[in-house]
């Protein structure tokens, strides 16, 4: 191996992780000026252990989150994303010199962030799971369980392109169409990062939007608030256009 190629920072993961995220780094990473949306409609696509929909519910948001995960029962849910968290956590410290802490301060001080984010959303997912109430979905994209034109806002991170050696691009490609599916006109699908596991831009980025139907999907690149990894300072906007057609 090249000494050179051997330096650079790659982020080994066997299968897909489940993330701890809490709404603050929501709110940056998909630079949300408005990070609550009320009385709006809103999806996370592979949402993990985050507390996002949980969070947003307190605050009128009709927040859904979706993942294959949720066919855990509550238990096994935290247990599983407490593993995960830690895991990460051993990881990141690993690759600690090659992060952006601006955000965070200092490892120490995500760990924390997570962990408490997990609490929120092992609370409300117990609670959700109790009551019988539908807002975290088993399942994932190319096939997500919602009807066409759901959603205002759909967001989905550290999936889509992150991915990318482990997904072939016909995924990647169904994945978005069926994002864009489920969102209303007007509205909006935000994708963080745009880099893969290797911390490079993931080519699958710009063949996608080659692709997409420019009458119907306009797309913009936006400066991400949480520049963690190298390469993650953009976040990538599609939005559907007003009065185009399913």
């Amino acid at each position: 191996m090249n000494p050179m190629q051997a330096s650079k920072p790659v982020y080994e993961q066997a299968g897909f992780a489940v993330t701890c995220r809490s709404p603050e780094e929501y709110a940056a990473m998909f630079a949300l000026e408005e990070p609550f949306p009320a009385e709006r409609d809103v999806l996370d696509v592979a949402a993990g252990a985050s507390s996002y929909t949980a969070e947003a519910r307190l605050h009128g948001v009709r927040a859904y989150a979706v993942d294959p995960q949720y066919a855990k029962t509550p238990a096994e849910m935290e247990e599983f994303g407490r593993r995960e968290m830690e895991t990460a956590a051993g990881k990141i410290g690993r690759l600690s010199r090659h992060m952006d802490w601006s955000f965070y301060g200092s490892p120490e001080r995500q760990l924390e962030i997570r962990k408490r984010s997990l609490e929120r959303f092992t609370a409300d997912y117990r609670k959700r799971h109790e009551e019988g109430e539908t807002v975290y979905r088993c399942g994932g994209v190319p096939n997500l369980p919602f009807e066409s034109e759901s959603f205002d806002l759909v967001l989905c991170s550290h999936f889509l392109f992150l991915y990318d050696e482990q997904l072939p691009y016909e995924l990647h490609a169904a994945a978005v169409r069926d994002m864009l599916r489920v969102l209303r006109s007007g509205g909006e699908a935000r994708i963080y990062p745009l880099v893969n596991l290797r911390y490079e831009p993931s080519a699958f980025v710009e063949r996608l939007l080659g692709e997409l139907d420019g009458a119907s999907i306009s797309y913009r690149y936006e400066p991400s608030e949480l520049p963690f990894m190298p390469g993650s300072d953009r976040l990538l906007v599609l939005q559907k256009n007003r009065n185009c057609g399913r």
